[in-house]
């Protein structure tokens, strides 16, 4: 007959175990004392409540055929459940500064009411993270799948993470998502095994405090507030999207390959290649300065189209070991002002540059390499040295 357990003045100092008929549900409140369920199965909604420092732990497998909801109201108690086969949604709310750490068996849905004032840690075994409702963690958050291509998708707009946000998924369709609403967003050491999207909406916009590690494409985006992005220590090995707000500037650099897709920047702009070329599938549109490094390599067009616009700014300053285009396919820029320069003492490190519109060339240099800048416009020269 569906019967319910609804038990809301306990308190038991040992284990609960909970078994409901059908879709039946169950309310535990242990009042002051902690919660540690045992081996359970709860057809419908499962409710627990503490008011403990040690809060709610699990010590067996505790299945629940409808929707979660675990909380601490005292004592900045925690939440530890390891062991949840859950099939509905899953609601977390710590009182103070209590931690929250759930493990599912297969996809973990968090839901409105998610709100742990401690670090987050949530695991999913077999399936896909996903917000159903927005989230409100103010410590850390560190979001993992196990199974292979299994996604991460918060992209609820209201969603603040205040801490750092750790994310880890395996396998080339792994892709991870996360909107954070107007809370600036700090990305920790993470490792994406497809594509990686991140989303601000406040000033201080997206930054990274560890290695970010993608296997796929990253697009990179503040919506509001001139918001700003400082990613200093990525590993990317596909494409990079950037996209600021108003007058937001964009600070990236990458371990290899910097291999930018279409990206309008509202402010400066400034990328490095640590150890591989810098490279232009895509167009890069700046409002501002635009500053590009290859360190120990190349600056070069691989778009598919030879007459694509590579990058727009006011003055760009482009920097690179070995060449900046090359004779088929120079680099396509629009801007007022250009320095460029090549370092290598090798033969053949060339520059190579289109521009629209009028140019001065403010400082160009190769080390052993000629020159090459055509305009449609006219083109002053202050200080141009062809080694």
């Amino acid at each position: 007959n569906n019967g319910v357990i609804n038990l809301g003045t306990l308190a038991v100092d040992g284990t609960v175990a909970l078994t409901t008929n059908g879709t039946g549900s169950a309310t535990i409140d242990n009042g002051t004392a902690a919660i540690n369920i045992a081996a359970s199965s709860v057809g419908g909604n499962l409710r627990l409540i503490s008011g403990n420092a040690s809060g709610i732990t699990d010590s067996g497998t505790v299945t629940v055929g409808g929707n979660l909801i675990a909380r601490t109201d005292a004592n900045n108690g925690v939440i530890n459940l390891g062991t949840l086969a859950v099939d509905g949604t899953v609601a977390l709310a710590t009182n103070g500064i209590g931690n929250a750490t759930v493990v599912n068996d297969t996809a973990l849905k968090l839901r409105h009411g998610s709100a742990v004032g401690g670090n987050l840690s949530a695991t999913s075994i077999t399936g896909d993270i996903i917000d159903s409702t927005y989230l409100n963690i103010t410590g850390t958050s560190s979001f993992t799948t196990n199974a292979n291509n299994a996604k991460i998708t918060l992209d609820n707009s209201n969603n603040a993470f205040t801490g750092s946000i750790s994310l880890n998924t395996i396998g080339p369709l792994a892709h991870a998502v996360v909107d954070n609403g107007t809370t600036a967003l700090d990305i920790a050491a993470s490792n994406i095994g497809g594509d990686l999207s991140l989303i601000s909406g406040n000033a201080l916009g997206i930054t990274d405090s560890g290695t970010v590690m993608v296997g796929g494409n990253l697009l990179v985006m503040t919506d509001a507030n001139n918001g700003a992005i400082d990613l200093g220590t990525l590993a990317i090995d596909g494409t990079v999207a950037v996209v600021t707000n108003g007058k937001g500037n964009a600070t990236m650099i990458n371990d290899i390959d910097f291999d930018f897709a279409n990206s309008t920047i509202g402010g400066d702009l400034t990328a490095t290649a640590t150890s591989g070329d810098l490279l232009f599938q895509g167009s890069v549109n700046t409002i501002g300065d635009v500053d590009l490094k290859a360190t120990d390599g190349s600056i070069l067009n691989n778009n598919v189209s030879t007459v694509a616009g590579n990058i727009k700014g006011e003055t760009i300053t482009l920097i690179a070991l070995n060449t900046i285009g090359t004779i088929k396919k120079g680099i396509n820029i629009d801007a007022k002002i250009l320095n460029a320069s090549t370092t290598s003492k090798n033969p053949k490190s060339d520059i190579n540059i289109l521009n629209r519109g009028n140019l001065t060339l403010a400082k160009v240099k190769t080390v052993d390499g000629d020159i090459n800048i055509k305009s449609d416009g006219s083109v002053k020269s202050e200080d141009v040295v062809a080694g």
